[in-house]
């Protein structure tokens, strides 16, 4: 019997999948056991305001996390670049290239998305572009009137 007097009613079990943070874990793991990194597995501790912000290790972990759950095909092919050059680095110098691998792939996943980077300016997004395409946008302004939209044009069509 239940709480409200009724029969205990048969619930569904809870279904037992693989989350994704354990396959995350796993790869993690797996990149340190082979390549001897200095990754570790963030814990449920873990927290960005106790982490630093020049820790290359902790740094690979955000990537892969990302990678993971935005582009896995990138992920992997990054990872893939990643083995093919470890061998022939220096032990202290892998991390640093894993980060660099890693980070290009995420810039490329959000330019193809049409995002941009963190800390990328516009002016030098704007000069990537060229030919008969112009990039402006609208820019929200508040004053006394209200709310409108102004259009600003960071660059013009090339002639």
């Amino acid at each position: 019997m239940t709480g409200n007097g009724g029969p205990a009613a048969s619930l569904p079990g809870t279904p037992r999948r693989l989350r994704p943070g354990a396959a995350i874990d796993d790869l993690i793991c797996s990149l340190e056991e082979k390549w001897n990194l200095g990754l570790k597995v963030r814990g449920a501790d873990w927290s960005p305001k106790r982490s630093s912000t020049d820790d290359t290790p902790d740094k690979i972990c955000a990537l892969v996390k990302f990678l993971y759950y935005h582009a896995r095909v990138a992920l992997n092919q990054g990872i893939e670049e990643f083995e093919s050059q470890a061998p022939g680095q220096e032990r202290e110098k892998r991390s640093e290239s894993l980060r660099q691998i890693l980070s290009r792939k995420k810039e490329g996943e959000l330019m193809s998305r049409g995002m941009t980077p963190r800390n990328e300016p516009l002016e030098s997004l704007a000069a990537s572009f060229s030919g008969e395409y112009a990039l402006a946008f609208y820019v929200p302004v508040h004053n006394r009137e209200g709310f409108h939209l102004n259009f600003l044009e960071l660059l013009s069509r090339r002639d």
